[in-house]
């Protein structure tokens, strides 16, 4: 439920604002709309990632298995993955197989990171 309330919301964001150049999540729960905005809207995706499901403990049963294969396809569609946490910069290569060209380190700090984010996303994304 909580997805679909983002993506209307999202989707009332760009209508309003007639297009947005980025949409930006911060977790496979809030992916999980980016993913359907990017692709319904034709817009680049960016996918801050601060831990996985690995991390949190693996592959152990059901539910983790059904949150591991949600990453993985949110992780997949992302054009980049900016991760500010070494462990899960491991992760998203030996775990997920992502491709260390799509994963940008930024600082924990969190100003830090919004300048940096900002300056993705007029250098890194193709607008």
């Amino acid at each position: 439920a909580m997805s679909l309330e983002l993506v209307r919301g999202g989707g009332d964001v760009i209508h309003e604002r007639r297009g947005v150049d980025v949409i930006h999540a911060h977790d496979w729960m809030a992916g999980l709309a980016a993913v359907i905005l990017k692709e319904t809207f034709e817009i680049p995706m960016l996918l801050t990632t601060f831990s996985t499901e690995v991390m949190r403990g693996g592959r152990t049963n059901l539910l983790s298995e059904s949150i591991y294969q949600l990453e993985s396809e949110v992780f997949s569609k992302a054009e980049l993955l900016l991760v500010p946490k070494e462990r899960a910069y491991e992760s998203l290569i030996d775990d997920y197989s992502v491709d260390p060209g799509k994963l940008l380190k930024i600082p924990e700090n969190g100003l830090l990171a919004s300048k940096l984010v900002a300056e993705v996303y007029r250098e890194v994304i193709p607008l």
